[in-house]
């Protein structure tokens, strides 16, 4: 509702969205099977076909099945009010003030799935204080009315999303919904390849549980700009805009169960020599090792026997963006509209994660997270956009002019950064030597946490800089041509032809992000006497790293693609 009051307008008003969601979604429920390498996989595909020999296809990293109910219904309600007062100050200054109020509901638990064990299992997140101030104002510097100054500040809530919800409320641990287990090559009761285990039996392996954190709070968003456009005159304007974006209070996962870790060396091996470490250095790190306990005695061979994974679900990651924008826009006069701006920022989080559903550990050390603080997955520091469009300066008469008349051009051009990316690895320390004795990782990584990481690239090495690798700048141009036809007052057709990308520049899209295999060495005994981090380089040349080397291009949908030309023709009548 809008009220007009004096030199006030007051609006105020309300938003209510009740959500119903009937999922069924089994994770996993027919098995999966992860390998560190192509090899480990044909391997283990070739020994499956012999039944001489199919009890030796365990040569994978990890296996993973999902058990029980296909899943459950849940109800969320969101509630927001707001008030806000455009207030005409005088006719050069321009204040407005408001508050918004955000709560959103969310189901209760499950009763049957809440497992004692695990208090968290049995609460979902309540926040009802997240009151957002949202303040502006508007100044004409010198009264006329072209160089005007404009600012503004809001504080904002997202809410949590249902796929996490649901995770939260399904996912507890019970054997009641839907139990997951993981298991390596050499767990108890792990299949052989392609095997799946056709019921939830008691095979000693621990399930995973997932739980919203005690203190979790909504996100929150900052946002401000500060902005001064001049009109130049020929119904130009020019502008400068300074821009920032401070996420609080972010979500992540964390696994909760993983033990003290000790330390880990690797021997670095590169032939090529161009890789980050030099070959034969030694490279030390974290080191997250399952229990020496028997896995008759702890099942899970971690601090808690009776889980594997304890995913939290928490709220404590902040991002950071700012950014300054100059542009230039003219509107149509003589033929012709354009526009162009230029766009520095720099974005930068410690983790902000961008799944829709939950990981089990996102975090590379789950005991530093600020280790996960580097370039945001989507910092591009530099864009440059321009679009015009251009109409036919000359009007003839007579049968020239439908033949010469109405044509119109328009161009657009798009260059920009490309994107971050992160040194990963490939593989699992499932028996590695660790200060003088054969132990085996919890999960994968050089660390063995399990932590994928938040960056563009899987199982980040660590003390190796989030994201700090940069994929080729990208570019691509744009064009359209038409030509109008006006065959009766309100009877008008149009030809178009459109080229997408036509320079066919080869835009990278996605890069090889594996920068290092991890294995070991061993003895005649088939005892661990070392740990490897072997460079990843081409089988047929090894002075040729694939770490870094272009993986697809022009494979991002609409925006990056191979050249395309299209013609049509559009009647209006």
């Amino acid at each position: 509702m809008n009220w007009i009051h004096e030199n006030h307008s007051i609006k105020f008003g309300g938003d209510y969205i009740h959500t119903y969601d009937l999922i069924n979604n089994l994770f996993a429920q027919y098995g999966g099977y992860s390998y560190s390498t192509l090899t480990n996989y044909l391997t283990d595909l070739y020994l499956s076909q012999n039944p001489n020999t199919v009890s030796q296809a365990h040569n994978y990293s990890s296996y993973t099945q999902g058990f029980g109910r296909s899943g459950l219904d849940f109800t969320t309600n969101d509630y927001a009010f707001f008030v806000q007062d455009e207030w005409k100050l005088n006719p050069r200054l321009s204040l407005t003030g408001g508050l918004r109020y955000e709560y959103e509901q969310l189901p209760s638990p499950v009763s049957d799935l809440v497992v004692s064990s695990i208090p968290e299992t049995g609460s979902m997140p309540s926040n009802k204080t997240n009151i957002g101030p949202r303040v502006g104002f508007a100044y004409d510097m010198f009264g006329s009315g072209k160089t005007v100054l404009r600012g503004g500040y809001g504080e904002f809530f997202a809410r949590v999303i249902n796929s996490t919800i649901y995770n939260a409320l399904i996912n507890t641990g019970s054997l009641n919904g839907q139990p997951s287990f993981t298991y390596t090559s050499t767990s108890a009761g792990a299949p052989v390849f392609p095997e799946v285990i056709p019921a939830l039996v008691n095979t000693g392996t621990p399930p995973n549980s997932t739980f919203f954190d005690k203190n979790f709070k909504l996100p929150e968003i900052h946002q401000a700009d500060l902005a001064v456009e001049q009109d130049i005159g020929w119904n130009t304007v020019v502008s400068v805009t300074w821009l920032g974006s401070f996420g609080r209070r972010l979500p992540s996962f964390v696994d909760e169960n993983l033990p003290t870790p000790t330390s880990v060396t690797y021997t670095v091996v590169d032939t090529s020599r161009k890789g980050p470490l030099a070959n034969g250095s030694t490279f030390t790190t974290n080191f997250f090792a399952k229990s020496t306990a028997s896995s008759k005695v702890c099942p899970s061979q971690r601090p808690d026997c009776n889980f594997g994974s304890k995913t939290n679900i928490f709220s404590g990651v902040n991002s950071n963006y700012q950014g300054l924008v100059g542009q230039i826009s003219h509107r149509l006069t003589h033929n012709l509209q354009f526009m162009a701006n230029y766009t520095w920022s720099h974005a930068l989080d410690n983790g902000e994660n961008n799944q829709t559903g939950t990981s089990a550990n996102a975090l590379v050390d789950p005991t530093n997270l600020r280790a996960e603080y580097g370039n945001s997955n989507q910092n591009v520091p530099n864009r440059f956009v321009l679009t015009a469009v251009a109409t036919a300066p000359w009007h003839y008469t007579g049968l020239k002019s439908y033949l010469l008349n109405d044509y119109e051009i328009s161009p657009n051009f798009l260059a920009q950064s490309g994107l971050p990316y992160s040194l990963a690895t490939s593989g699992t320390l499932s028996t590695g030597l660790v200060n003088g004795a054969q132990l085996n990782a919890v999960g994968s990584g050089a660390n063995g946490s399990g932590g994928t990481g938040t960056g563009n690239g899987t199982f980040r090495l660590p003390g190796f800089e989030r994201n700090g690798l940069q994929q080729p700048n990208t570019n691509v141009l744009d064009l359209r041509l038409s030509k109008r036809f006006t065959v009766a007052e309100r009877v008008k057709f149009e030809l178009l032809g459109e080229s997408f990308n036509i320079l066919n520049r080869q835009n990278v899209t996605s890069v090889n992000t594996t920068g290092y295999f991890i294995g070991t060495t061993t003895n005649a005994a088939k005892q661990v006497t070392g740990n490897l981090l072997t460079f990843n380089t081409s089988s047929a040349n090894s002075a040729q790293p694939l770490f870094g080397a272009v993986t697809n291009s022009n494979a991002s949908g609409f925006t990056y693609t191979p050249r395309q030309v299209q013609l049509g023709i559009r009647a209006q009548f």
